[in-house]
């Protein structure tokens, strides 16, 4: 643990050294600074909104996460900021806190997602981002999308709807839809047109914020009443960002939210840090991302900013103006403090319908139509662990939907394992090859079985495969060669099965021959004791050459047979070994 810390730390001083400045570089850096936080400062307010925070807490994200993860993570260009995925899930998360309580709930919140994304990277816990499977993503990712267009919706018509499931809040609405404020309604579908007409312009780089002042303008312009601004529910001031004393009366309400958000962020920034390469042509480390990502999380936690995890579209708007180094991220979130401490209070006369319909353009393109029809067609188990998780996120909090997935993939994936165990007879006929078939019911007597196992080895799939082994109480001077290359290790279960198995055979004169097992088997067979039940002699370890234990098996079967006075019948499928 010692020398990986001291490794660890060598890597981050390394990378503070090489932030000196490039100067054939440090223009596109500028620029793609620049650029990102013409785009991400209407999303950050945004993100605030929909967390059910104030506004502006969502460019501190901006302002300190992001140049802090800058310094850290192993994937240069990977933009760290507030997602629409953890945005979405905080207002579920935050609303059991009164609403005097909600930043202090928020601040602790993030500084405990931080610490436990850190941690992950100084254990290298990486390998865990295996237990959430693509399916499970998609399903999750969709349903926070869905959350994310249904949640403005009450933002959108101005008309408040009592039910707490936001499926049931649209079809509320829509029964009342007599109680809709039309100037509101306007005021966001106008949003929405005016971003995907500006994005078709040479404005493309700043169409939402071009969006977001157009049709605030017009609401103001026109003294519309019935439309919201941000002054309504918040006061923007231009000022610093000030740290805050953590309060932890919050903590066991935040840290298992705090877990699964955490896993979230690093599942979202392990697939961009590995779909954006270094300038070097290589992947960043997944595990200093993590660090890297905590320490962001840590410090926008103190001045309770929006929880920060990689961000594709963030990166995508960096990489695609010209990034080339740290520095981008370093000046996005420069340009951000400087346009805050400028313009800030402009943010005051945003109009709330607007945001809504910048989110629910967020939204709608978050929805991966490519990816829900890949995972559909995949598998029974991939479309099942899909459905389920969606149906979870729309259902139930979103923070605990991740962990549902999860769950039900890891479930079904064991089910399935322990259906696709399958054991086959090899067969020789007269072809140099061997041809499998199903394994017989029943064992015949005075002659060799050779069967093979494929699939998994362990848990049910163990139990299945004892129910598939032939029926021995009835054979007399059979020999069972049970061919197991390729399997490294096997569980309890399938010592148990094997105990089992080999008391059957022997109690009628039979025998058990296992052929091409691997050392960690052989060392399982021996802790266990099965080795001495089966005999030691009987037991052949795996050959670099393919079908070589397999022939040793078969010549030790012979002989023990024909030592019984047992004429085999069927040739030798294999060139005995001298």
């Amino acid at each position: 643990m010692q020398s990986y810390l001291e490794a660890s730390r060598e890597q981050v001083l390394k990378s503070l050294r090489g932030l000196t400045p490039n100067a054939k570089t440090i223009r596109g850096d500028l620029m793609a600074g620049f650029t990102f936080a013409a785009v991400n400062i209407p999303q950050g307010l945004a993100y605030a909104l929909m967390a059910g925070v104030t506004p502006v807490n969502g460019l501190y994200t901006l302002m300190l996460a992001t140049p802090v993860a800058a310094l850290f993570t192993g994937s240069i260009l990977m933009n760290v900021s507030s997602t629409g995925a953890v945005s979405a899930s905080l207002a579920d998360t935050l609303q059991f806190a009164p609403p005097q309580s909600r930043l202090v709930a928020l601040g602790l919140l993030v500084v405990l997602m931080g610490i436990f994304q850190l941690l992950f990277g100084l254990f290298r816990m990486g390998w865990v981002m295996r237990f959430v499977p693509n399916s499970v993503m998609v399903g999750f990712m969709t349903g926070v999308a869905l959350n994310i267009v249904l949640s403005q919706i009450d933002e959108l018509t101005a008309y408040k709807s009592v039910e707490a499931n936001k499926v049931m809040q649209l079809a509320d609405t829509v029964v009342n839809y007599h109680f809709i404020r039309n100037e509101s309604m306007a005021i966001g579908l106008l949003t929405i047109m005016l971003i995907l007409l500006l994005e078709r312009t040479r404005l493309s780089g700043i169409a939402m914020l071009a969006a977001l002042a157009i049709s605030s303008a017009i609401a103001l312009a026109f003294g519309m009443v019935n439309v919201a601004f941000v002054r309504d529910v918040a006061t923007i001031t231009s000022s610093l960002p000030q740290p805050f004393a953590l309060d932890w009366t919050f903590f066991r309400a935040l840290v298992v939210p705090a877990f699964a958000l955490s896993m979230l962020a690093l599942v979202q920034g392990a697939a961009v840090g590995q779909s954006f390469p270094n300038p070097d042509g290589k992947y960043g480390n997944v595990n200093r991302d993590f660090m890297g990502t905590g320490l962001s999380n840590i410090v926008a936690g103190f001045f309770q900013g929006l929880p920060a995890g990689g961000s594709a579209s963030g990166t995508g708007v960096l990489v695609g103006a010209g990034a080339h180094s740290r520095w981008a991220n370093i000046f996005a979130g420069a340009f951000v403090l400087v346009i805050v401490l400028l313009f800030g209070s402009l943010a005051e006369k945003v109009a709330m319908p607007a945001l809504a319909g910048l989110l629910i353009v967020i939204g709608a393109r978050m929805i991966n139509l490519r990816a829900i029809a890949s995972v559909w067609n995949t598998s029974r188990l991939a479309s099942t662990s899909f459905g389920l998780t969606l149906a979870a996120s729309l259902l139930i909090p979103l923070h605990y939907a991740i962990l549902v997935g999860v769950v039900v993939a890891v479930l079904i994936n064991l089910f399935q394992q322990s259906e696709q165990v399958r054991l086959v007879e090899l067969v020789w006929s007269d072809a140099q090859f061997p041809i499998e078939q199903p394994a017989p019911r029943i064992l015949p007597s005075n002659s060799i079985t050779s069967l093979y196992v494929h699939g998994s080895l362990f848990f049910a799939a163990a139990a299945n495969m004892e129910n598939r082994l032939p029926e021995a109480s009835g054979a007399r001077n059979a020999v069972v060669l049970l061919g197991i290359r390729g399997h490294q290790d096997v569980g309890s279960t399938l010592i148990v099965v094997l105990e089992r198995y080999v008391r059957q055979l022997h109690a009628n004169g039979n025998r058990l021959i296992v052929v091409g097992a691997s050392p960690q088997i052989r060392r399982q067979f021996d802790d266990t004791g099965i080795s001495a039940l089966i005999g030691k002699e009987s037991i052949y370890g795996e050959d670099k050459q393919i079908g070589y234990a397999l022939a040793l098996g078969y010549a030790d079967a012979v002989r023990w047979l024909r030592a019984r006075d047992v004429d085999i019948k069927r040739p030798s499928p294999l060139k005995l070994p001298e």
